[in-house]
């Protein structure tokens, strides 16, 4: 039980990463559950715990800090991300493309697109809106971080994914 109830202190609810909460949410919604079932929940959190760690891992990993043009190509690779975990999830995706920023140098560079997504279309049922970002504040270990602030760390082997409680909380 102490490695789950690790997992679900880092996915439920402040540190559930937006792309597992969204799956979590169609789960729950999709399948047809009408009512929570907070033990089909732990079941599915339990039996999918190395994916969401992985996941974590791997959404850790990307420097997606919107302020530095120069890490643009990673908040790119982050849009990309979202929009491919949402396929997989189901969902028809769209990526809206919302111009480029004008650089003080008097360049510009593509700004990140807008990810949407939708599930379904079944108009008897209700419309449920996550909204979630995926861009992060700049981290440098030196700045005080424990561990490598973009990089999920086994501490006494559970995952501690440093960067996350600020990164990608949701909500």
């Amino acid at each position: 039980m102490g490695r789950h109830s690790t997992l679900w202190k880092l996915l439920v609810p402040k540190y559930l990463d937006m792309m597992n909460c969204i799956s979590l949410v169609c789960l729950l919604l999709c399948t047809g559950v009408s009512s929570f079932r907070f033990e089909e929940l732990t079941q599915y959190v339990n039996s999918h715990e190395e994916e969401f760690i992985e996941t974590l891992r791997q959404w850790i990993a990307v420097e997606s800090d919107s302020s530095d043009v120069t890490k643009r190509s990673d908040l790119h690779r982050m849009m990309d991300m979202t929009a491919e975990k949402l396929r997989l999830i189901g969902g028809s995706v769209e990526m809206v493309d919302v111009g480029t920023q004008s650089l003080p140098n008097g360049s510009s560079i593509a700004l990140p697109k807008v990810v949407t997504a939708q599930f379904g279309s079944d108009p008897s049922k209700r419309t449920v809106c996550v909204y979630g970002h995926v861009d992060v504040q700049p981290a440098k270990k030196e700045d005080g971080w424990a561990t490598e602030p973009y990089e999920l760390t086994d501490i006494d082997g559970n995952p501690e994914p440093v960067s996350l409680i600020y990164c990608y909380s949701f909500g």
